[in-house]
């Protein structure tokens, strides 16, 4: 029944409440212990148009064990010390680099032949970005801002973090799936609404204000999908079951790069404060030249001149 607590709905289980902490290790043992076998989930899989093995492994999620595909370790992703061995898939986006180079991109082909059905939207920064304040551009750098638990920053990763810290905060311990230090406590059942109300108040308020700093913008370089899912509703029958058939796949075969630069640099600016000078004072960069030519060089050798 504990374990049953953290991953079904509060509803169901209003009436229990026995835990304060958990010991985290017994309880994800459990979970996999529990966990629903692979050949009752799957019954084929094909990668572009081939078929292949269990390729799906298992993974720690917040609603409970998952499979997943093609996953990034999680030695990658978590710093030393904050819980590398569990990690939730979709609270993290890993930020490739993607080269510079004129859209159309060309893939293998369209369709659900050749593999992941979404649109690519990738957004590639401009090198004004360096030397732009981030009040201005509103983004951080990969490297700009440090996360105490994770190595690479996405604000996905920042609004994760600020969650755990929230509820740290406010319950003196974290929920199971959040990163974490080895000495943080994991809160159980008991601990179920105070987690609750971390969440909804984090919704609810700027990442900024009431002393919480989190101050997650997005990253100035990322790459985002935009995924669709049309259903169907015919269902079809082996033996004694309906099998769903889930195929993802790219929709079209380009994607188109989105670049962020400065609309307004200080070159744009000193040229319209030039043209506004020309425009309402009649007055060029010649005209300036000319002045301090009659007065200063011009006047000199006059002098001069009469002199000798």
């Amino acid at each position: 029944m504990e374990v049953a607590s953290h991953i079904c709905p509060v509803q169901t289980l209003r009436h229990y409440s026995s835990f304060q902490y958990m010991n985290v290790d017994q309880f994800i043992s459990t979970l996999f212990d529990l966990k629903p076998l692979y050949s009752s989930i799957f019954y084929v899989c094909y990668w572009g148009r081939k078929q292949i093995p269990e390729e799906f492994r298992p993974i720690l999620h917040d609603r409970g064990i998952c499979y997943t595909f093609n996953a990034l370790d999680s030695s990658k992703i978590y710093r030393n010390g904050s819980n590398p061995n569990k990690y939730i898939l979709d609270k993290f986006r890993y930020e490739f680099d993607i080269e510079n180079y004129t859209p159309p991109y060309s893939g293998e082909g369209s369709g659900k032949k050749s593999g992941l059905e979404v649109q690519m939207l990738n957004r590639i920064s401009d090198n004004f970005l360096i030397f732009c304040k981030i009040f201005r551009r509103q983004c951080y750098l990969e490297n700009e801002k440090y996360l105490q638990h994770f190595q690479i920053y996405t604000q996905m990763n920042c609004e994760l973090e600020c969650l755990t810290n929230l509820t740290l905060k406010l319950c003196g311990c974290v929920n199971f799936y959040m990163p974490r230090k080895d000495t943080t406590k994991v809160c159980g059942s008991k601990y179920h609404f105070c987690t609750k109300q971390a969440s909804h108040r984090l919704s609810r308020m700027a990442l900024d204000s009431k002393g919480l700093k989190c101050d997650c913008l997005p990253s100035c370089s990322s790459i985002s999908y935009n995924i669709e899912t049309p259903e169907t509703e015919h269902f079809e029958k082996i033996g004694d079951f309906y099998y769903i058939n889930l195929k993802f796949y790219f929709k079209e075969n380009n994607f188109v790069s989105l670049k962020r630069y400065d609309g307004f640099s200080t070159s744009d600016f000193l040229a319209s404060i030039g043209g506004i000078l020309g425009l309402f004072l009649g007055i060029s960069v010649m005209s300036i030249s000319e002045i301090i030519y009659f007065f200063t060089i011009r006047l000199y050798t006059h002098y001069f001149r009469r002199r000798n």
